[in-house]
């Protein structure tokens, strides 16, 4: 059997919009096959954190803070949505904690691990927020 020449055309044109989202995607830093996992964190504050922030644990980029919102259910609170590298393991009852790296740069986020023998925190856990007062609140 003969390919013909519409059938051609039209597998270049699925091709095409295929290689159109993969990098749509990409330019938007977003991978199609992405491992991470979310989780959140409440604050009444954000102190000036803002989405795409990097977070930190020992002063090692595991991820950045994809959206912050307010809660649904819960009047005036702040839900940030953490995205994780998938192969990083640390107990639930460890401690999201917003700080300034620097008198320049914006708010980081950095989680403080609690080696308290917890459960292990997985996709869609919410993580108890805190802020550092930094140097200015000394």
């Amino acid at each position: 059997m003969k390919a013909t020449r519409e059938i051609k055309t039209g597998v270049v044109a699925i091709l095409v919009i295929i290689l159109f989202i993969w990098g749509y995607n990409f330019l938007k830093d977003q991978n199609l096959y992405d491992t991470s996992r979310t989780m959140y964190a409440e604050y009444d504050n954000v102190q000036g954190l803002a989405p795409k922030s990097p977070i930190t644990i020992n002063g090692l980029k595991v991820g950045s803070v994809s959206q912050i919102s307010f809660h649904p259910k819960k009047r005036g609170t702040l839900v940030a949505h953490l995205q994780l590298d998938d192969d990083i393991e640390f107990s639930i009852n460890s401690v999201a904690q917003i700080y300034a790296p620097d008198f320049i740069s914006g708010k980081s986020l950095k989680i403080n691990l609690v080696h308290d023998g917890g459960p292990i925190a997985k996709n869609g856990d919410t993580l108890r927020g805190d802020v550092d007062s930094g140097i200015m609140g000394m």
